[in-house]
This record gives structure tokens, sequence and C-alpha cells, in this order.
């Protein structure tokens, strides 16, 4: 039985062999032949034992028939993995379905792969009515693994899966986790957007609020929402920030002809923030995102302005940096004279300000 290590670098000579083949797979024939049955081989299947390796094997029965699988490995007797491939021009996506139908209908599989040669895609059950999952738990690409090596994850994942090491509820533990973390990045995801009226109702008695009703809730639904994505959008910028990354910083333009106008690191780091904070709170409000390409800079003798699509029209906030000789703090100004004098308050009228602006310029042609 191999160790850890010489799975792994097994793994990863399947991976480079398959690349160097890969031009030669122009049919799915091709595909099975020399990128699928190398990885039953380095996971210790022998393809031409019938008791390990089963090709077209049938799915459901005489009076039910379903088709056939392209492969099934069998472990202890029975058919355990369910093996549909598909040439590598086809999108994964649109071939699902008949996995699936071959997966619920062979009672003893407990793992489905979905591949071109390129992406191995695993798929599982976790209910007791043996449907599969709509989504893969887990997803391999051998470009990547040929490049980098195989992750841990992929390994334990594959030595799960190996001849000698067949281990269904170690696979079914990490269907059970992965599958369970992407609902909830989705839900919390959902929840930033459109925050419903019990995470409404958590998030405002966390604040002593005392009596909620349905008004209530309507009514601070987009305040709720509008600091979520505000909080979410300041711990991206903090590891922007930690990491040394400009991020959206437009390209340097022409040279100042005023020589009292120096652009600061600081006012770059506000034209950043905001237009991160504008990606958050435009996406949520529905948005084009392509809109933020309009959002620029322009520096003057004495403050800084961000603004869409025209300097003259759309102007969304000036800055001022702070003066530590005049003893004066940084200052957000918006219409009307509003002031911030943090960049963590301004989010409600950047918002408001950035709408606007797109109903009066519009979408500016360059």
């Amino acid at each position: 039985m191999m160790g850890h290590g010489a799975f792994g670098r097994a793994i990863k000579a399947w991976a480079d062999n398959s690349i160097d083949r890969m031009e030669t797979c122009s049919n799915e024939q091709r595909v099975r032949q020399y990128l699928v049955l190398p990885l039953l081989q380095a996971l210790g299947y022998d393809p031409s034992n019938p008791q390990q390796v089963v090709p077209e094997a049938a799915a459901g029965n005489a009076q039910k028939p379903h088709g056939r699988v392209d492969y099934c490995l069998v472990v202890d007797g029975d058919f355990a993995v369910a093996i549909e491939t598909k040439a590598i021009s086809k999108t994964l996506c649109d071939e699902q379905a008949q996995l699936k139908r071959y997966f619920e209908a062979i009672p003893t599989v407990k793992v489905g792969i979905l591949t071109n040669g390129v992406i191995f895609r695993f798929f599982t059950s976790t209910d007791h009515n043996h449907l599969m999952e709509a989504e893969p738990f887990a997803s391999i690409d051998i470009k990547e693994i040929a490049t980098k090596g195989p992750s841990d994850f992929q390994v334990h994942l594959l030595q799960s899966l190996s001849r000698d090491q067949f281990d269904m509820q170690a696979i079914t533990e990490v269907a059970d986790t992965r599958l369970l973390e992407e609902r909830l990045k989705r839900w919390w995801l959902n929840q930033m957007h459109q925050p419903d009226d019990e995470m409404c109702k958590f998030a405002l008695r966390a604040q002593g609020k005392k009596y909620i009703n349905q008004r209530t809730i309507e009514n601070l639904r987009p305040l709720v929402m509008s600091a979520f994505l505000s909080a979410v959008s300041n711990i991206v910028w903090d590891i922007f920030r930690k990491r040394g990354v400009l991020g959206f910083a437009q390209p340097p333009g022409p040279e100042q002809t005023d020589p009292r106008i120096v652009t600061t690191a600081r006012e770059i780091e506000v034209y950043n923030q905001a237009k991160l904070k504008l990606a958050h709170l435009g996406n949520a409000a529905g948005l084009s995102h392509q809109l933020l390409d309009h959002v620029k800079y322009r520096d003057y003798v004495g403050h800084f302005t961000v603004y869409y699509g025209s300097v003259r029209k759309g102007s969304l906030f000036k800055f001022y940096e702070a003066e530590e000789r005049q003893g004066a703090n940084e200052k957000f100004i918006f219409d009307g004279g509003r002031e911030y004098n943090s960049i963590d308050e301004i989010d409600g009228d950047l918002l408001n300000t950035y709408r606007r602006r797109i109903n009066e310029v519009g979408a500016p042609s360059s």
C-alpha cells in the first residue's frame, strides 16, 4: 500500500501524463482511454478486471432500464462509484442530468463522477432517498494539479476513493461539510443583499430594539443591509491594505500643471475604498458593475474629488485630507454640505449620490 507521499506523486504523474496526451483526445472514447483509465490505475483499480472496473455498466433493471454508465468501480462486490465521461469540448453543467439518472438507478452507488478528462466533478447523496445532489461536493482540475501538484484535500479525497483505502464514511463527511459550507455562503450572500425578517429582527434586537413589528422591519431593512455591506467592505479593505494592494486605483492621468497639486497615498486610498464600497452597495441595489468603470477622481488644490462620469456634473463627494499642523480632521463633503469625518460613515450618502449621478449623467460612452 502506498504511503501518503507516494500516492500524491502518483496523482501528480497522472496529471502530467494527461496534459501530454490531451491534444490527442479528440473524442469521448479517447478521453476514457488516455485520461480516465490512467486515473483508475493510479487509484489501484485494474481496468482489465471486471471484479474491479465494469465498463458500460447497466443502470436500473430489465423492467426499468436507465441506460449504461461508462464505468462503475466495484467495492466489496457492489457498484460503488459511477463514472460518466464526456468529450473535452463538453460543458459539464449541461451533462449532469445523465449522471444523476444513472446514480439514482443503482442503489449501491455512493459517489458519482462526471468528467471531460480535464475537470472531474464529484457528487453524492446526503439524504436517505438516494437522490444525487444538484451540486458537486468537490471538483478537480488536472491542469491545476500538473502545475501546482495535488493539494492535501485532493490527495485525501482520491485516497478515500482508492481501492486499498476506500472509505465511504470519510467521503460522506467531506461531502456533507463542503456542501453545507457552500449553502451557508449563498445564504450569507442573500442576507447581505436582502436580509429576511428573521435576520432583521436578530440584528435590531442585538442593538436593543425591543418592540419590532413588520413596519419596523420594512423601514429598517435598508439600514440593516447597508450596515452589513459596509462592515464587509471594511473587512475586505483592511485585507487589501494589509497586503499592500491598491485595488481599483485608476492609471495615472496627465501630469498636473500646477506644482501645488500632489495626489497623496491617503487620497488614493480613499478613492479605492469608496469604489469598493460602491461595488458592494451598488450590487445590492441592482446597479450594473460596469458602471464602476466611470467612477474616477480629480485632484485639486485643497481638496480631492471622486466623481461619476463627469467632473463637472458627476461629483460624488469632496475629500479634505487631515492637516496635522492646523489640527483639522479629514472631511467628506456631499451635496447640501453634509459632512462626515470618517469614510466608515458615508455609505448611505455615497450610494444615494451615486444613484442620482447615474440618472443625471447616464452611462458615459468612454
